[in-house]
């Protein structure tokens, strides 16, 4: 499938490129009727709480794609020095966390008052596999499993550690790289459908609840809680100059793409190879501005 017929059928501006690799014209046709018709029961319904919500969606789903890309970059940085002890956690992450991205994009993931966010791993997953299953079944089957494999896998090292250790049960890192692209991309095209929806609406809502945002930002633990300055600033930023949902590549901005990976750089700012440097490869699994 050529990279004008997914942009047809999208009519944005984002360059498509694993998207079709694993779906066909005819799915991503299927897919995007299905998804408009979901979406158009948000928008149908919208009000400053879904604006505020949806706004708070895509930028949690922005983050869950950049922690992904910390992480498998990260792996590659192990790999090379064989520390092979983080590969069943680093792998099973990153493609959780594209999932996530995936659930918190999605229509028929409910987001109840923000419980959303604390979804368990089973859910994240059921959410994922029907998500895509809207658009071939047998892929969202097959991309489920893949997932339930490496969780699998990680738990082998979390609570039996195999004496032999890393074997062919294995998610290799060239196939997480392939998934998570593909995965990043499918929220992205989901976030762009409601982009389109909303700006076709009469009245753009441009009120934010501070109340529904502050869940992006507080942290809360059973007995602790603390607020992330660099969440509240973005999000504030949000407030300021983009108060509506826009596709997740247009909810990413360069300030809020350099501090993200720029938080994981050496503490002594020493750029030896022999420290890892979240600089090396942003855009491992998603375009970044």
């Amino acid at each position: 499938m050529n990279q004008f017929a997914v942009r047809k059928i999208v009519e944005g501006n984002f360059r498509y490129s694993k998207l079709n690799e694993y779906l066909e014209e005819r799915d991503l046709e299927k897919g995007r009727k299905k998804l408009s018709k979901n979406f158009k029961t948000q928008t149908d319904n919208w009000d400053i709480k879904k604006n505020s919500e949806w706004v708070l969606r895509n930028y949690l789903a922005t983050k869950m794609i950049m922690s992904s890309t910390v992480m498998l970059t990260s792996l590659e940085f192990g790999k090379e020095r064989n520390l092979r002890v983080t590969e069943p956690y680093l792998i099973y992450y990153s493609l959780l966390n594209v999932a996530r991205a995936v659930m918190f994009t999605n229509p028929n993931a409910e987001w109840k008052n923000g419980e959303l966010i604390n979804s368990s791993h089973s859910k994240t997953l059921n959410i994922l596999g029907d998500a895509i299953g809207q658009f071939n079944k047998d892929k969202g089957e097959h991309i489920k499993d893949l997932l339930e494999r490496a969780k699998e896998y990680r738990e082998l090292f979390s609570y039996k550690f195999p004496a032999n250790g890393i074997n062919d049960f294995a998610v290799e890192l060239s196939e997480a790289i392939n998934i998570c692209s593909f995965l990043a991309e499918f929220a992205q095209f989901q976030s762009e459908i409601l982009e389109v929806q909303n700006f076709s609406k009469e009245n753009l809502e441009q009120n934010l609840d501070r109340e529904i945002l502050k869940k992006g930002f507080l942290y809360k633990g059973k007995k602790h809680e603390f607020l992330d300055d660099e969440d509240w600033y973005r999000l504030d930023y949000i407030v300021r100059k983009q108060p509506f949902p826009v596709s997740l590549y247009f909810t990413l901005s360069e300030g809020m793409v350099e501090d993200f990976f720029g938080a994981w750089y050496p503490y002594d700012d020493d750029e030896n190879d022999e420290n890892y440097n979240p600089d090396t490869n942003w855009s491992l699994i998603f375009p970044m501005p």
